[in-house]
């Protein structure tokens, strides 16, 4: 007998047919990797080694999740009713061909994009990005479905090893935590090696510093929990490194950060909505108390939850730091 809402099914499902939570299709997920002529950068004819860029799926979900935003409260307020979960299975087949317009113009969409060509700027060429994408997988296990995301683990495995991959530069806590910590344990040959996007523009932090804003700005950093909280390595030092680099800008720290950060209540959002909301709302009432004009972060869901609740009055940004970093232009 299952002892969990029927809703958790629904999403593990998706997941493991379409590879995506939302049923999206691959090259949907992928979709930010085109360039003005609306052609792909794919680096597959070569046989040199690969290096990519990969977003994990995550900004083009999330960016969906958004556009769905009023929504989602219907289907999710009780995510018991199983009625609502057979109406979701049977707009399936609709939604796949409906839902990628959604975030067509979403500005969330665009961060891997231009992780991608801050990239480029800085010299690191040989760094390209997939015409498909799958999800990362880690809804699998933050949902509770282990074997299920160890099953999804080899199915990575194949797809980048087919598409000869050997390097990734991964742009979320989501995403890394699982390619570091959870699938080279537990599917054998996960052996890609793994950088994280931060640690990349740390080493070049002497052009950064030639960067400054067109106006002053004074910020608050949010530090996500996968990334703050981790037991080894954990990710704390080197968005602020990038931040304070930037001239013209003030970081003013909040009195929770670092590894006593608290969360932005994205992840239970499936189970309990209300709840994620509340919690979302004290984190962010937390970071206006610094006063700071902008609120920085770099986890897509974070971000995502912070808009959600920021009230139509509230002249606070929401950027995230690849925004910031774009923003920053040379004296």
């Amino acid at each position: 007998m299952k002892n969990h809402p029927e809703i958790l099914d629904f999403v593990r499902n998706m997941i493991m047919e379409y590879h995506s939570p939302l049923g999206l299709s691959m090259t949907a997920l992928a979709s930010w990797c085109r360039n003005g002529k609306n052609e792909a950068s794919d680096p597959m004819e070569s046989k040199k080694v690969r290096k990519i860029l990969y977003s994990g799926g995550l900004h083009v979900t999330m960016a969906l999740i958004d556009r769905l935003r009023f929504v989602l409260p219907m289907m999710m307020n009780d995510p018991t009713k199983e009625r609502r979960i057979r109406l979701l299975r049977r707009m399936i087949p609709i939604g796949r061909k409906i839902l990628p317009f959604l975030s067509f113009r979403s500005p969330l969409k665009e961060i891997p994009k231009k992780y991608l060509s801050l990239l480029h700027q800085l010299g690191h060429n040989d760094v390209h990005c997939l015409t498909e994408e799958p999800y990362n997988g880690s809804l699998l296990l933050e949902l509770g479905f282990k074997v299920d995301a160890i099953k999804y683990g080899f199915f990575l495995r194949d797809f980048f090893k087919k598409r000869r991959v050997e390097e990734m530069i991964l742009i979320d806590p989501h995403t890394y935590e699982m390619f570091t910590e959870f699938y080279p344990k537990r599917v054998p040959e996960f052996d890609f090696k793994v950088t994280l996007i931060h640690d990349i523009l740390v080493e070049h932090l002497d052009d950064l510093m030639e960067l400054g804003l067109s106006r002053k700005l004074t910020v608050t950093y949010h530090d996500p929990c996968i990334y703050a909280k981790r037991l080894s390595n954990p990710v704390i030092e080197p968005p602020r490194k990038l931040i304070s680099a930037i001239k013209d800008l003030k970081l003013i720290e909040a009195f929770n950060h670092g590894r006593r950060a608290r969360c932005c209540g994205g992840p239970v959002e499936l189970i309990f909505l209300e709840l994620s909301e509340a919690v979302t709302r004290d984190r962010y009432e937390h970071l206006k108390q610094t006063g700071a004009s902008a609120v920085i972060t770099s986890c897509p869901i974070c971000y995502i939850s912070f808009r959600r609740v920021r009230r139509r009055e509230d002249e606070t940004e929401i950027i995230d730091l690849v925004d910031l970093l774009s923003r920053a232009k040379p004296d």
